[in-house]
């Protein structure tokens, strides 16, 4: 049986001799009782080089204790020793080999590479359980005895200390660590017992060389959206809410800031640019299609008596689950691609290091901290003058269109120098985001009177009535004209917030 659960705990390192005090003491804490001692036996795997490791998972394969099985730990944000994602196969005799779809959620982490035992640990533990009044067990803390032996190798020894929330909030757990601390316990290197025993508890990735420079900025910000990416990758293959929207972002993101600063890169990375908008295009009709499908649904269910037919809505509500599910299924075999895993490789060889790979002979001096914002904001004010030519035609849609686009590259530009800049450059993107939102909300009445054009098609050879079709339609009927008026606003606004 598979579950998932959310991992709040702490490890505390312990020296010899060291043993649990009293921890009635901890705020809130009724009464500690005695949860028994156990032994496990847990194998975790990895690929050769580590990779899961410095993606900030593990997975093993535990014997005895409460819950053996297969286990699968990954963070659940960017904050270093942050809560984790636990996703679990529960089995009192758990099978040799990984589950396969353990692989899967393993995979933007692996590339592709086998997954092999690196490290047995045996771990003797002693459990307590705090309770609150009404007996209700707060939090779990552990006192563990590892050994750990990798394949072939000597065995290491330790103990350290663990606090785990059950029932308890973030205060109780704070508090109990605290008790601890003050006990003679030292705060751990890092949150993963393999990375202990395998010298590797920190941060996998070497510091940015010159973090407040431009190069350092810009790393900065593509790490992050490197690690978004790969997070939001297990988000999408476990269905999870927003995964497609943000794993879409973080691909915007990344091939965003590569084409501002393409003028310091080595033209090899640049390249980048065309498989990320491969992706992003797969991840566009996933996104369009989810989101798309929940608003006609709703609205075709909100048209009243007697504009209003049932049959209408579930036909429609029908075609628009096939087609999420078809843009789904295309979305996951691009998750299992051989060009995926190589773009996915070839963007962690670009911000494995300490620095961009630059070109080895710039034609033109690359653009500073605020030239490369300037820049793109011209890109948004040519993009409007365009818009402005073609107001009155069919041709307006698509023109703001790319006033969005180009707003979205000048905000993620901002925002990679908003470290460094400050003020100026979040609130530069604010606005940016601003105009983003608001054109947006245009571009989704675009797309949704196209779709309820080709459902009416559709409808008028299969039979319902389209009368609720052209009652929605009708409310999407948002003035273009209106929305290119909204733009120049926002851009009266920018005026002054960053210098030209």
């Amino acid at each position: 049986m598979t579950t998932t659960a959310v991992e709040r705990e702490v490890k505390l390192d312990i020296p010899d001799g060291w043993e649990l005090p009293d921890l009635v003491a901890v705020p809130g804490v009724d009464r500690v009782s005695d949860a028994g001692e156990h032994s496990l036996l847990a194998t975790y795997h990895d690929t050769a080089d580590h990779r899961l490791l410095a993606g900030r998972a593990t997975l093993r394969r535990r014997t005895g204790g409460t819950d053996p099985g297969w286990h699968l730990k990954l963070p659940r944000g960017t904050t270093p020793g942050g809560d984790r994602l636990e996703v679990r196969h529960d089995h009192r005799r758990p099978p040799r080999a990984v589950p396969e779809d353990l692989v899967a959620l393993t995979r933007s982490r692996t590339r592709g590479a086998d997954l092999t035992p690196v490290m047995e640990l045996a771990t003797r533990r002693r459990a307590q359980h705090l309770h609150a009044p009404d007996g209700t067990v707060l939090a779990e803390v552990v006192l563990d005895e590892v050994t750990a032996t990798p394949p072939g190798g000597e065995p290491h020894r330790w103990r350290e200390v663990e606090v785990e929330l059950v029932d308890g909030d973030v205060a109780l757990l704070e508090a109990a660590v605290q008790v601890l601390l003050d006990a003679g316990a030292t705060r751990a290197a890092g949150p993963s017992k393999l990375g202990r025993a395998l010298g590797r508890p920190g941060a996998a990735r070497a510091d940015v060389a010159s973090p407040g420079s431009v190069d350092g900025l810009v790393l900065a910000y593509l790490r992050a959206q490197v690690d978004a990416l790969v997070d939001n990758d297990v988000r999408v293959r476990m269905g999870t809410a927003d995964g497609v929207h943000d794993m879409r972002v973080a691909t915007r993101r990344l091939r965003s800031t590569l084409a501002t600063h393409r003028r310091r890169l080595d033209p090899a990375q640049t390249e980048l640019r065309d498989k990320l908008k491969h992706l992003g295009t797969v991840l566009g009709a996933a996104r369009d299609a989810e989101v798309l499908g929940a608003r006609l649904t709703a609205e075709l269910a909100d048209v009243p008596e007697p504009a209003g037919d049932a049959e209408t809505a579930q036909w429609v509500a029908q075609r628009l689950d096939d087609a999420w599910s078809a843009a789904r299924g295309d979305l996951l075999a691009t998750l299992d691609s051989d060009r995926y895993v190589e773009l996915l490789a070839a963007l962690e060889a670009l911000v494995a290091g300490e620095r961009l790979p630059a070109r080895s002979a710039p034609g033109k001096d690359p653009r500073g901290k605020r030239r490369s914002v300037r820049h793109d904001l011209r890109r948004v004010r040519r993009a409007l003058r365009d818009a402005k030519r073609v107001r009155g035609t069919a041709d307006l849609p698509p023109a703001l269109h790319e006033v969005r686009k180009a707003a979205k590259r000048a905000r993620y530009a901002a925002e990679a120098v908003a470290p460094r800049v400050g003020g100026k450059a979040s609130r530069f993107a604010e606005r940016m985001e601003r105009l983003q939102d608001l054109l947006g909300a245009h571009q989704d009445d675009v797309v949704a009177r196209a779709r309820l054009r080709e459902l009416a098609r559709q409808a008028r050879q299969d039979g319902p009535s389209t009368f609720p079709l052209g009652v929605v339609h009708e409310r999407a009927e948002r003035s273009d004209d209106a929305a290119y008026r909204a733009s120049r606003s926002v851009l009266r606004d920018v005026r002054g917030s960053w210098p030209d």
